[in-house]
């Protein structure tokens, strides 16, 4: 039976925050929270985050940006709280907005959840003024950080609390305030053995922006980011109108015999968008153009580096299929 319920999971759960505490090199007030999964992150900790300040009936969170927060705002409006929308283009964009929204805070505002970049492209927000303007105002502040390492350096303040997702390894560093209770982080399995190795793997590749630039020059028509867009600079992203990325992927993948793990290296949105949930329309806004959707593919800094020659690969085998699917008269 103790095997069954799990016996060691929040014993070795404990020992993997404390783990992560020791490598960040956090303060002893400071709290960090591993999890399984982002989104079992965002619903564990607004949820009783919620409970806790019932007098509280607004929450903002930022969207189009992130898949997290679908699924418990449902629960909120059935709760009747007032969910209020932060839109990059309509509130990130210009300091003037910024400014605006800051001026409109809701007054029974419980928190905000604020992404520091989009989960997809790696774009990055400007969200500061916002998380000065709440903690000024004694408001929490849920930050998701959607894979970049360079975070890690970054420390939490009284009432920010910063959740990265980088993957294998998700955890919440909680500023002082951030009391509430934990209702399912420990539960499941925790391999603490191995932890270390993991954390290596994970945080080694840190955003090269010499790297991703370089790769990017060679492909000036299929570059994603175009106008000269704040970003994380650990992958290349580029969106080929008139290819499948996955069929691009997979060719690419053959050509440098890359298999098993090394497969990570490479990824497409299209096919993210056929095994995840929710999918990619039902979040992303605006909305993706079907040839984004389609085409776009992206290569990590780990790639660019373990295969100088993947620039020329992906050039070759894009030609290739371009060329296969073209019809002469």
């Amino acid at each position: 039976m103790a095997k069954l319920l799990g016996k060691n999971n929040y014993q070795d759960w404990s020992k993997i925050n404390g783990a992560i505490h020791q490598k960040l090199g956090l303060d002893e007030k400071t709290q960090v929270r591993a999890y399984h999964h982002a989104e079992m992150a965002v619903m564990d900790q607004m949820v009783t985050l919620v409970q806790f300040l019932s007098h509280k009936k607004t929450v903002y969170f930022q969207r189009g940006v992130s898949p997290y927060f679908e699924s418990i705002i449902p629960h909120f409006l059935r709760d009747s709280l007032k969910i209020q929308n932060i839109l990059p283009a309509e509130h990130l964009s210009t300091t003037d907005q910024r400014e605006e929204w800051i001026k409109n805070i809701a007054p029974d505002t419980c928190c905000a959840v604020l992404c520091a970049n989009h989960w997809v492209t790696g774009e990055k927000f400007e969200i500061q003024p916002l998380v000065d303007a709440l903690e000024a105002k004694r408001i929490y502040v849920l930050v998701v950080n959607h894979g970049d390492a360079s975070m890690l350096s970054e420390k939490p303040t009284v009432y920010k609390n910063i959740l990265h997702d980088l993957g294998d390894i998700v955890f919440s560093v909680m500023g002082a305030r951030w009391k509430n209770p934990t209702l399912v982080s420990w539960q499941g399995r925790w391999d603490a053995e191995n932890f270390d190795k993991d954390w290596t793997r994970v945080t080694s590749a840190l955003p090269d922006e010499t790297e991703v630039k370089k790769f990017e020059s060679e492909f000036s028509k299929e570059t994603f980011f175009t106008n000269g867009q704040s970003r994380v600079w650990n992958k290349a992203v580029l969106v080929f109108p008139d290819i499948n990325a996955q069929m691009l992927r997979a060719n690419v993948a053959s050509q440098l015999g890359v298999t098993g793990v090394d497969d990570e290296l490479f990824g497409t949105i299209i096919e993210c968008d056929e095994t995840i949930y929710p999918p990619l329309r039902m979040w992303w806004r605006p909305d993706p153009a079907p040839v984004t959707v389609r085409g776009m593919i992206q290569f990590s800094v780990s790639a660019l580096k373990k295969y100088p020659n993947l620039a020329h690969v992906v050039k070759t085998v894009a030609a290739g299929l371009v060329s296969e699917q073209t019809w002469e008269a």
